[in-house]
């Protein structure tokens, strides 16, 4: 049966998903909106300086110069909806991996984080018969105070609790400049855990 915590993590992250998505998505339809206004801009702008030369020179144009104006409009109409398709495929792109790039951090610092938590739960719970599974800033200080962790290890995975508590709360865009910095932390001390566990083990 899977563990609860895994559970637990796998639906925020994929609340965590959903979220980036929407956030990037409103972002994104901000900027399309800007293009789009700048291309009716442009666009506007050129129709009417063509409309002031000829009605301030009052050119005489016959049926077959109309006809070449016209294509050409058409053709500056075609060439600025191709550049602005093609900016806003690339925009979507850059939007696409971006939210990867920012998804797959956060995927990697909770699943860091779940392992954790597992890990002092397991190694704890031989010395200690009231061990709490969900007291995770009380089982860190246990850490301490078995010297297990040194103080800037104990500090470290404070700051990184409340890391977590940000991105499982919903705050995730002022969480994320940290991540690769504390999955790295707490990967490290994971280590150092199982490393005492088997030292004092054998």
């Amino acid at each position: 049966m899977e563990d609860n915590n895994q559970i637990e993590y796998r639906k925020y992250l994929d609340d965590i998903s959903h979220e980036l998505t929407y956030l990037y998505r409103k972002k994104n339809k901000i900027k399309l909106i800007l293009r789009l206004y700048s291309f009716i801009g442009i666009l506007t702008a050129v129709i009417a300086i063509i409309y002031f030369v000829i009605s301030y020179y009052k050119f005489n144009i016959t049926n077959t110069q109309r006809i070449a104006l016209m294509s050409a409009g058409v053709g500056l109409l075609l060439s600025l909806m191709s550049k602005f398709y093609t900016n806003l495929i690339e925009e979507r792109e850059k939007e696409q991996k971006a939210r990867t790039i920012e998804l797959n951090k956060i995927s990697r610092f909770i699943l860091s984080w779940a392992t954790l938590e597992r890990t002092i739960y397991s190694i704890l719970e031989r010395h200690e018969p009231d061990i709490s599974k969900f007291g995770i800033k009380r089982n860190i200080r246990l850490l301490f105070e078995e010297e297990i962790i040194s103080d800037r290890e104990f500090i470290n995975l404070e700051r990184a609790l409340d890391l977590r508590n940000k991105i499982v709360h919903g705050q995730t865009l002022s969480a994320t400049e940290e991540l690769d910095k504390y999955s790295g932390q707490v990967d490290e001390i994971i280590d150092k855990i199982l490393i005492s566990s088997k030292k004092t083990t054998n």
